[in-house]
């Protein structure tokens, strides 16, 4: 639906505005317009998630889960693994590799990534138990 691209692509322009604070800009006014972005981007996802729930209805939990679970985890392991090979002084250990990905400490951008897998296996939870 063009109208929920059209709140992701002013959520997404808002929250860099708003982690750019004191960076790019320095007037409280552009700062205080951005508060918004973190609660947009939530409101978004929620409409998002709902909208794939209502296509993927007739799916069992555990592929339901698995389906969701490897959309966050796939992409979070291909970020992590740049991370660790720079900060490792190039070198890739795959036990550090390991220990990142399932710790979750690669680094602060990434402290979503907990929340968001919680969010997703109450989402099917949730779904498997309403109907």
């Amino acid at each position: 639906l063009l109208w929920i691209d059209v709140l992701k692509f002013w959520a997404i322009i808002a929250v860099v505005l708003d982690h750019n604070n004191g960076r790019l800009y320095e007037k409280s006014i552009i700062a205080s317009s951005t508060y918004f972005s973190v609660t947009l981007f939530v409101f978004v996802s929620g409409i998002n998630a709902y909208l794939s729930n209502m296509r993927h209805i007739k799916e069992s939990y555990g592929k339901d889960l698995f389906r969701k679970l490897k959309g966050v985890l796939l992409p979070y392991a291909l970020c992590v693994l740049p991370y660790v090979f720079v900060t490792n002084n190039y070198y890739l250990d795959l036990h550090t590799y390991w220990n990142t990905l399932i710790n979750f400490n690669a680094s602060s951008p990434f402290y979503f990534i907990v929340f968001f897998q919680l969010f997703i296996i109450i989402l099917c939870s949730l779904k498997t138990m309403l109907n």
